[in-house]
Parts: C-alpha cells; structure tokens; sequence
C-alpha cells in the first residue's frame, strides 16, 4: 500500500512537469523559406523553449523565430525589413505584436528562445528576414 502511494505522487509529479514545460524543435527546409514544423500545441500558461536548427547552406538563408499576436505577421513582417541584421531583423516600432523571438540564426547553426505560452488561442510565428514571413510560417496552438 505505501508503495503503491509513493508511486502515485510520483507520477503525479511527473504528469504537472510535463504540463508546465515542453521543448520544440523545429527546422528550415533546406535551401526554402519555409518551417519543417507548421504547428506547435502547448498548454496556455506553460513555459516552453522552441529551437530553431538552421538547415540551409547558402549565406542568404538566415532565419529565425517570431512569435506574434493573432493578425499582426504581416505588420511585423513588413516593419521587419527596416530593422536591419544588427536587430537581427526584429522591429521596434510594432508596439505589443511581438511576444517572443529568437536571435538570426545563421546557416547550419541553432538558437532557442524561451517563453510562457499566452492565452488559449492561435498565435502566427514568422522568420523576419527580409522576405520571407510570406511563406516561413507556422502557428502555436495554446489550449487551455
């Protein structure tokens, strides 16, 4: 009996880290402007670290990570081209439409950012380089 208790605290313990914290990988497609992972589920609340492995070979394709509020890829996206690579491609002037982004991740290298997932809801994530937030792009599903 006490066994059977011990063991049930413990998987339980299990079960509530599993829920407050989660990594993601995803990739660039080879040489594309685009994300091998097009949709990334976590529960509202959480804190997950999601890592960008950069792909590609050519010097051109520079990626990274931008998470942003419902309907704000474009703005962001098209705002991103007056940032310049020392931001790594990130605005400034787009107010609270972004909520997490990564550093430019140059070709065969990785970078990671870490964030508390926002409220339930779909919320777009874009590579900023200039041009490709129009086909590097995904969603993050958070679930209650």
């Amino acid at each position: 009996m006490r066994l059977r208790l011990v063991f049930g605290v413990f998987a339980l313990g299990l079960l509530g880290l599993g829920c407050t914290k989660s990594n993601f990988n995803i990739g660039s497609v080879g040489e594309t402007m685009a994300y091998d992972r097009t949709l990334i589920e976590a529960k509202a609340g959480s804190t997950i670290t999601v890592t960008l492995k950069n792909n590609a070979t050519s010097a051109a394709m520079k990626h990274n990570f931008v998470l942003v509020r419902p309907g704000q890829d474009i703005i962001v996206g098209q705002q991103a081209m007056n940032a310049g690579e020392a931001k790594d491609w990130i605005p400034e002037n787009v107010g609270n439409a972004i909520l997490a982004h990564s550093k430019l991740s140059q070709p065969g290298s990785s970078v990671s950012v870490t964030f508390t997932v926002p409220p339930p809801g779909e919320y777009p994530y874009i590579c900023t380089y200039p041009g490709h937030f129009a086909t590097m792009k995904g969603v993050l599903k958070s679930v209650p």
